[in-house]
């Protein structure tokens, strides 16, 4: 899908990408940290998350502090991917608040593509209309208040896969190259797998609509193979 979007995108294009980011997350360049609702919370745990990763543990579920002697098992049910690819940078040598900011930049970018993607197909390749939708869905109000006033990063990032799954479930209907096929269905699981684990509770608001979508695409083309694909992949999904 990326180098799809490579291959598809237009100069104009690339401007309004690169300008709409740089203004969405121009606070973050600023010194010191933004104090969200829970951003504490979060920088707290991509320190802890990063001493587990340290110490071997894989899948992490445990963590032990913030003070001695305090341990709990938080990611046994608290939704892990966002603090992954933290962790990972802070072991790395990157510092946390930078590590978090670097993992929101790039949920930023990752909903403004699928975005970008979903209503380029949606209007048979009208560039404009895929860069405006897309620049309207970065700056959607509650995106934020996730990010600037709840802090709330898992479930930034659990919205930024929001429109992967619906361009999955719309290409698996309306692409029949076999292979293509294959590609939009692990999109479609790794989609909903990596909204399960960022923010549950976005997966449990977002099951009605795409049930309405996939039962309406299932109608307009009668493609039972594309319906049990999507069945199938939200299954797998739900077993991670």
């Amino acid at each position: 899908m990326i180098i799809k979007f490579i291959k598809d995108i237009k100069f104009i294009t690339i401007i309004i990408f690169i300008s709409s980011l740089l203004v969405f997350l121009w606070p973050l360049s600023h010194p010191g940290v933004i104090a969200g609702h829970d951003a504490g919370y979060h920088f707290t745990r991509i320190q802890l998350f990063a001493n587990a990763l340290k110490a071997g543990q894989f899948p992490v579920r445990w963590l032990e502090g913030p003070n001695l002697g305090i341990t709990h098992p938080l990611f046994q049910f608290y939704p892990p991917l966002f603090y992954y690819p933290a962790g990972f940078l802070v072991l790395s040598g990157v510092p946390y608040v930078t590590a978090a900011y670097i993992v929101l930049a790039l949920s930023a970018a990752l909903a403004w593509m699928g975005m970008y993607l979903l209503v380029l197909s949606l209007t048979h390749r009208s560039h404009v209309a895929a860069a405006f939708a897309a620049t309207l869905f970065l700056f959607t109000p509650y995106r934020i208040s996730q990010l600037y006033v709840r802090a709330a990063y898992g479930e930034f990032l659990a919205t930024a896969f929001l429109p992967w799954a619906f361009l999955g479930i719309y290409n698996l209907y309306n692409d029949y190259n076999r292979y293509n096929f294959y590609k939009n269905y692990i999109l479609l699981a790794f989609s909903l797998a990596a909204i399960l684990t960022s923010h549950q509770p976005t997966l449990i608001m977002l099951m009605v609509p795409l049930a309405a979508w996939t039962i309406f695409l299932w109608i307009k083309t009668q493609n039972t193979k594309a319906l049990l694909a999507t069945i199938v992949g939200g299954i797998l999904a739900a077993s991670v």
